[in-house]
């Protein structure tokens, strides 16, 4: 073996010829070669699998969960601000002086909204 690294160092030799402890002649000369390509393909794929399984649904859960809590406060808010201003406006326009007539109009309105949104609500035993 000395001898293969002396004629490998200096160039001297057989034109092409390849030193023992570079690339052993058989059947496994390119398993060695591509070994560590191989090992950093097998981790990148295990590391995607992971991350597509695992990972991505996880991902789009919680933003689904931040979005949703986003929209319902921005709902809510809309909602208040609307009702404030609906009072305002029947209060100086519809019944000057007649507060209590814009909150019962108000009131009746939401109710009327509740109701017929609990008449349309679905069961959970669609079955029986």
């Amino acid at each position: 073996m000395p001898d293969d690294v002396a004629t490998t160092q200096s160039g001297a030799g057989r034109a092409g010829a390849k030193s023992a402890a570079s690339a052993p002649a058989g059947i496994g000369a390119d398993l060695t070669e591509d070994l560590p390509a191989k090992a950093a393909d097998l981790v990148d794929t295990a590391v995607g699998l992971v991350r597509d399984k695992a990972i991505r649904p996880l991902i789009l859960i919680a933003r689904g969960v931040v979005y949703g809590i986003v929209a319902a406060v921005l709902a809510f808010f809309v909602i208040v601000m609307l009702a404030v201003g609906l009072i305002r406006i029947l209060d100086v326009y519809a019944f000057p002086g007649n507060i209590w007539a814009s909150y019962l109009l108000v009131g009746f309105v939401f109710s009327a909204a509740g109701v017929t949104l609990w008449a349309l609500r679905t069961s959970r035993n669609d079955g029986t």
